[in-house]
């Protein structure tokens, strides 16, 4: 059976390839003078006559703002860069900008090179000051996860001391990130103007976009890294900000553009159209790969699919080691290229029209073989730490288990399109899933977030980059047809409203809600059932007695279209199969309803 399908539709990707010949191209021209009608929106009848969608007032079309708009005060929600959108209300050019251009990135691990943090603070203003030093102290510390990340703790603070577009991205995504945590921490408020930290953030988009013409010029590959460094921090910016097409947007730009200097390296080769290039030998190059690939599979997990831009650095066999994993990254690593391989068969499955082939069968052996070692090594990583891990590590341990799990019930039923029944064989798994969680969840409501991430602090945002327990939990409720089993894990996925990535808890949370009213319905009327258990009890051997829901009530696709902007609803599509093969087709329009932040060991509550 195929993932939980979620299309997410993207602003400015229907671009004609034959006039891309060029590296540079897809990005230059999604920046440059000619963007929108390169890359239209599909909200516009003509693509040459540009309108603010919200004020309905046509665009003068200036770089990197609409004139009209920032002489008001207001955002230009017409366009943006790389054909993903961006709103700036400063004018700041790169050439007016206090902090200048400087020369290439080209970095190392810390441990080769020490960058003064000193470099570029001399340059800023107070506000720019204050903003860097809440994201080395907060952003950087928290907002990665639980994980140590290279991409954040050097290659972004290296990249931020020596490259304007890196640290003017930076500055926005601090300013975005610092926003996001006073926001959960209060009432939902609907602002017709950008208050001063959003006024401040879209400064700093704008200032980064202009620096990074420069780049788009000189086509070097320390311009191309800083390109991609600044897209990957525009994606995570406009996750915080709730705009998830534009951060979609950004994600395919990005893809694209890492697709064609992988493929200029001759070195590559491509099996079954996905690109395994050898192993990155550049630290910067790792790190933007690793955190494209994990951003890709956050999409995947959504229902999104990658014609032509699958990026996998690194073959399957090359990732596990000899004996045992050394880390959590590690083993975490090897799971990211496990999962890609399981979306990979999928479509590809999909799309051929043929499930059940012996190639396919042969490739699902395959993986699930992998996903048992890979099982069996972590176990045994686990072992050998004995009593010496840490709390940050005995969290990381339990959310990858998360992972693993949901990973192993899409490996099982990746070529089983034809019936949902299929999913009632995984019944232990999704079990599983409801019962690490509720471990997890008396963890976090019971641990200071200072005691399990050290430096960071309860009152800042509950976003992080990486993925947890929300698609596990998110799949469960949608695809296992055990009443109550579902109905825990659509109120455990409510009862910690935070963001992992592209992964909103709050949003999820009503997706899963609805789709159990569509799918049950009045089904369980006349059956004693039991809904008023605690949010941690462990469900018993009689609630798995609970009769499943018949083929012709569950649904086959579920597609959702994410909102880009925090205060429209999400628009649900389901089909299902009727009992004489016709489709029905249900369209719903979900209110996303802000959920109270929840008090926490340490927290001050507003």
């Amino acid at each position: 059976m195929r993932v939980i399908k979620v299309y997410i539709p993207i602003a400015g990707v229907n671009v004609d390839e034959g006039a891309k010949n060029s590296l540079w191209a897809a990005t230059a021209k999604g920046v440059g003078a000619r963007l929108a009608s390169e890359f239209p929106s599909p909200v516009e009848k003509n693509p040459t006559h540009h309108v603010d969608r919200i004020r309905r007032v046509k665009c003068d079309e200036s770089r990197p703002a609409c004139k009209r708009c920032v002489s008001t005060g207001r955002v230009c929600d017409g366009y943006g860069i790389w054909g993903g959108g961006g709103n700036g209300y400063s004018q700041r050019s790169a050439s007016n900008s206090s902090i200048e251009s400087s020369p290439a990135m080209t970095l190392v691990p810390a441990s080769q090179n020490n960058v003064p943090a000193s470099i570029t603070v001399t340059c800023m203003s107070t506000h720019e000051q204050y903003c860097f030093e809440w994201f080395m102290c907060r952003t950087v510390k928290k907002f990665p996860g639980l994980l140590p990340s290279p991409f954040w703790e050097t290659l972004v603070c290296q990249a931020s001391s020596s490259e304007p577009a890196v640290l003017h991205a930076v500055l926005a995504l601090s300013s975005a990130h610092k926003k996001d945590g006073l926001d959960s921490n209060g009432p939902l408020k609907i602002q017709n103007t950008p208050d001063t930290l959003e006024q401040f953030m879209l400064q700093q988009y704008s200032t980064a976009i202009n620096h990074l013409q420069p780049h788009f010029s000189a086509k070097s590959r320390d311009s191309i890294r800083v390109a991609l460094v600044t897209c990957l921090l525009f994606i995570y910016m406009e996750f915080l900000r709730g705009h998830y097409k534009t951060a979609n947007a950004h994600l395919r730009s990005g893809l694209k553009l890492l697709r064609e200097v992988q493929e200029q390296e001759r070195s590559s080769q491509k099996i079954d159209g996905i690109l395994i290039p050898k192993p990155c030998s550049n630290f910067a190059d790792d790190c933007i790969s690793d955190t494209f690939v994990r951003l890709q599979i956050q999409a995947m997990l959504c229902g999104q699919t990658f014609p032509n831009l699958n990026l996998i650095p690194q073959t399957i066999e090359s990732d596990f080691p000899n004996a045992t994993f050394q880390s959590v990254g590690q083993a975490r690593q090897c799971l990211d290229r496990l999962s890609h391989g399981i979306f990979h068969l999928t479509e590809k499955s999909l799309q051929d029209g043929i499930s059940e082939d012996l190639a396919s069968l042969a490739c699902q052996a395959r993986l699930q073989t992998a996903m048992a070692s890979w099982f069996k090594q972590y176990e045994a990583y686990r072992f050998s730490q004995g009593d010496q891990m840490l709390l940050r590590d005995e969290f990381s341990y339990r959310a990858l288990l998360l992972s693993y799990t949901l990973a192993s019930i899409m490996a099982n039923t990746c070529l089983s399109s034809a019936s949902q029944a299929v999913f009632d064989s995984q019944m232990q798994s999704f079990l599983s899933i409801v019962n690490q969680s509720i471990v997890i969840r008396k963890y976090v409501m019971s641990t200071p977030v200072h005691d399990i991430i050290p430096g960071t602090s309860a009152d800042a945002s509950d976003a992080v980059a990486e993925l947890g327990w929300i698609p596990p939990l998110s799949y469960t409720a949608i695809k296992c047809r055990n009443h109550r089993v579902r109905l825990q894990a659509a109120r455990l996925l409510g009862s910690l409203p935070h963001k992992e990535g592209m992964w909103d808890a709050t949003i999820w949370a009503s997706i899963a809600k609805e789709v159990v009213e569509i799918e049950e319905g009045d089904f369980y009327e006349n059956i004693q059932v039991d809904d008023d258990f605690l949010l941690c009890d462990v469900p018993q051997e009689k609630d798995l007695l609970l009769p499943m829901l018949p083929e012709e009530r569950r649904m086959h696709e579920i597609q959702v279209v994410l909102p880009d902007n925090p205060m429209e609803k999400v628009l649900l599509t389901c089909r299902r199969r009727r009992k004489d093969g016709s489709w029905e087709e249900v369209v719903r329009e979900c209110d996303i309803v802000p959920l109270a932040r929840v008090v926490k060991p340490g927290r001050t509550m507003l």
